[in-house]
Order: structure tokens, then C-alpha cells, then sequence
């Protein structure tokens, strides 16, 4: 079965910040097996905001979603987002999820155990995890 995979921001940042980490592994690991790895604009411009955290480059995060052909999708519309809402203890994570229902995303991938991770009791599709359970999961 192939996955449809989205990555939030704080994944893409860990994938930059370390390629020991689960997040790498997860994005190299997808690559190679063929599945489909997405992003949205709006987790890029996130993950933009925060690259001298981890001293990492624009260029960096460029090559990245080039070396394991992430799809980056165009920000869901305001109408999609408000939908989500109900979902998300945080509304300004709310276009993660609406993203993920308009790709049809088998897997929320995220390191949010804030405002992300703990949404997975509430949303079946996408299925939310850590880069780390995800790549659990696949072993099996």
C-alpha cells in the first residue's frame, strides 16, 4: 500500500536540523519505497521563519524537499481551514489538517505533542504520528 505522507513544520525543520534524527530516516525511507511525501506552502514559510534555530539555510531547506521530492501544496482556502477547526486546540494549526483532507493523506506526520499529536484521539484520516511511531508502524 503507498502512503500519502504530510510533514508539518517542525518534521521538516528536524529532517534539516539532523539526518541521524527520525524524521530524516522517515523522509529517506518513504522516498525509496516509492510513497508520496507533501507539504504545504504555509508549513515551508513556518519552517522558513525558524532556520537560524536549528543554523540551517533556505537553500538547505530547498535541496531537501528536492532530494526527497516532497510535493509542496498550495495553502487550503480559508473555508477548508474553518472546517478543521473543531478539530485543533490551536486554530493556527488547522490548515495542517485541511491540507491533509484535500490530498487525501493516509499520515500526519508532526513533533507538535502540543497542539498536533494529541488531535490523533479525534481525526482516523490522516493518521497522526511521530516520525519515529511512523517508522515503527513500517517495520512491522
Amino acid at each position: 500500500m503507498k502512503h500519502k505522507v504530510f510533514f508539518d513544520a517542525s518534521c521538516i525543520l528536524a529532517a534539516l536540523g539532523s539526518d541521524n534524527g527520525g524524521s530524516f530516516k522517515l523522509m529517506r525511507v518513504l522516498s525509496e519505497s516509492k510513497h508520496s511525501i507533501y507539504t504545504s506552502e504555509i508549513a515551508l514559510d513556518e519552517a522558513r521563519r525558524h532556520l537560524t534555530k536549528i543554523k540551517s539555510s533556505k537553500r538547505a531547506l530547498s535541496l531537501l524537499t528536492k532530494k526527497f521530492k516532497i510535493v509542496i501544496i498550495p495553502a487550503p482556502k480559508l473555508q477548508e481551514v474553518e472546517r478543521c477547526y473543531k478539530y485543533t486546540k490551536d486554530p493556527d494549526d488547522a490548515y495542517l489538517i485541511a491540507s491533509c483532507f484535500l490530498k487525501d493523506c493516509s499520515h500526519l506526520v508532526s513533533l507538535d505533542k502540543k497542539h498536533v499529536l494529541p488531535v490523533s484521539a479525534e481525526v482516523k484520516r490522516p493518521k497522526i504520528l511521530t516520525p519515529g511511531s511512523f517508522l515503527r508502524s513500517l517495520s512491522k
